[in-house]
């Protein structure tokens, strides 16, 4: 087998599974699952939340290194159960190395769900965890739509490649002041059941998920990371919406009840 293939299976799919938000310990198990295919004397992996690196030793290949960065990471569930399954399939013995990698760079230039349906997913989401949270039906007709606003928003915005932050504060503002705006038509009664059903959507509850999971694992480098990560995104969004909200106030002369 080439062991420097195998090398550079583990360390594409670990990229392919950071930059798609996979937990850190999950990561690692990942890669060590497949170095373990091949009769490596000397097996260390490092991975934290921007980069991989791993090192390998045997008499057959002697000692190998591979190092990957990865500036910017996003979310996406599908995708790491397709790259998990791939991984699965080699460590069996049911696809070479080559067909994983082929496998592996199909998935990362396979496109997402089209633009129209992610920003329904975005409204049918709020409109939906409105109900959740004790809100009426005109609560979720409301939030339906400012939903609809945030996936055209950040969708828009992920596609110039701005920052993160800028993305997330700015999906905020369009929650607060998109909000306020409907009610201000009779358009849904409860403001924080309208603003909470359409914000849950991006907030960052898996990050702050897999940043608990990485320290309770022994991660607490990348634990911690993730964890400011979160903080920052939720930071984000109340300031995006605290901007909205006084905005409004100020357009309007008065204080938002």
């Amino acid at each position: 087998m080439d062991y420097k293939a195998v090398l550079e299976l583990s360390v594409c799919i670990g990229e392919r599974l950071l930059f798609n938000g996979c937990a850190t310990h999950r990561i690692e198990n990942e890669i060590h699952k497949i170095l373990n295919v091949c009769q490596f004397t000397t097996k260390e992996v490092f991975v934290t939340t921007s980069g991989i690196v791993v090192n390998v030793d045997s008499p057959e290949s002697g000692l190998m290194t591979m190092v990957k960065h990865v500036a910017k990471k996003g979310m996406n569930t599908e995708r790491i159960a397709l790259l998990e399954s791939i991984s699965n399939n080699f460590t069996q013995g049911n696809i070479t190395v080559e067909q994983a990698l082929s496998q592996v760079k199909g998935i990362a230039e396979k496109s997402t769900y089209p633009f129209y349906i992610l920003a329904a997913a975005y409204g049918i989401s709020g409109a939906f965890r409105a109900f959740m949270f004790g809100g009426t039906v005109y609560d979720g007709l409301a939030a339906l739509v400012v939903g609809l606003c945030v996936g055209i928003t950040i969708q828009t915005l992920n596609s110039q490649k701005l920052p993160s932050f800028l993305v997330t504060a700015s999906a905020g503002f369009i929650v607060g002041f998109v909000a306020v705006l409907l009610r201000s038509f009779h358009v849904g009664s409860n403001l924080d059941k309208i603003i909470i059903g359409a914000l849950i959507t991006f907030a960052p509850g898996v990050p702050l998920a897999h940043a608990i999971n990485d320290i309770l694992n022994g991660e607490q480098l990348s634990g911690i990371i993730r964890a400011f990560e979160a903080i920052v995104t939720g930071v984000a969004i109340a300031v995006g919406i605290a901007v909205a909200l006084y905005l409004w106030s100020a357009l309007v002369g008065g204080g938002i009840i």
